[in-house]
């Protein structure tokens, strides 16, 4: 049966009627038969001419197997057919969903690293094409935030600090005013065992009117032996309470500690 599958396929691609049947002749026979739904839609992608129909069709397989739970089909098809897609940013963000589904984080995060590489890349091609149109034109081009934070959470997922670290690091680089993302290189510099770089993105957090990270100047800058910057942290909650004698009395304290020769 699978042979005469194929064969009728086959039949469909070589008289052009492929683009018009095939989701009739697929969807026919999709219930009892998702491997065969499968292989069919992988003939559909191998005749496809453009990028998204050929992604249309490839991830129509990957669904067929999806939908009946076979996870461990659904990958091994995504790694072995995967070819010119192995590029196309759409595609591997639904291959980290499906291994994250599959509960497979490494997978995940695997997939998550070929899109941050394809993100970096286009941010490189569009920089250039601009200083090609134009010499005075910045050739920094904003970061595809959504693609950043999936990659994020997938590797945090899998446990890959040194990649959550770096990519947090990045987007922070790329979009200096976003909060969220020096929230995120903050708690995972600490994770990750950095706790001055996640002081010092509290900090920045702090002054920046984030009041509630002021707390983790607190927590963190004793054990640093950061003073100055635990004494700003002091002088915010005193702010906050401008009655409170003891906190007062410690203020002048740390001041007088400051104060004295090293």
């Amino acid at each position: 049966m699978f042979s005469v599958f194929e064969c009728l396929f086959r039949a469909l691609c070589a008289t052009g009627l492929l683009g018009g049947q095939i989701r009739k002749k697929v969807c026919s026979c999709h219930t009892g038969h998702p491997q065969l739904a499968a292989r069919a839609y992988l003939f559909a992608r191998d005749h496809a001419a453009e990028r998204a129909e050929q992604r249309t069709h490839f991830l129509a397989a990957l669904r067929t197997l999806q939908a009946v739970s076979d996870f461990d089909a659904a990958l091994a098809l995504a790694e072995h057919e995967l070819g010119a897609l192995a590029t196309d940013a759409p595609t591997l963000t639904y291959l980290i969903g499906l291994a994250r589904a599959a509960n497979r984080p490494e997978r995940a995060a695997d997939y998550a690293r070929r899109l941050i590489r394809i993100s970096l890349q286009e941010q490189l091609d569009g920089g250039l094409r601009l200083v090609a149109l134009d010499s005075d034109a910045d050739p920094a081009l904003p970061f595809d935030d959504a693609r950043y934070r999936l990659a994020y959470d997938t590797f945090l997922g899998a446990g890959a600090l040194d990649d959550a670290y770096a990519l947090s690091a990045s987007a922070v680089r790329q979009a200096p005013d976003s909060a969220d993302w020096r929230r995120r290189l903050a708690q995972v510099a600490e994770w990750h065992g950095k706790p001055a770089e996640a002081l010092a993105q509290w900090h920045h957090l702090a002054r920046h009117g984030d009041d509630s990270a002021w707390a983790q100047v607190l927590r963190l800058a004793p054990g640093l032996f950061e003073h100055r910057l635990l004494l700003e942290a002091k002088q915010h909650q005193l702010r906050q309470r401008p009655t409170d004698a003891a906190l007062l009395h410690d203020i002048a304290a740390r001041y007088e500690h400051l104060g004295e020769p090293d």
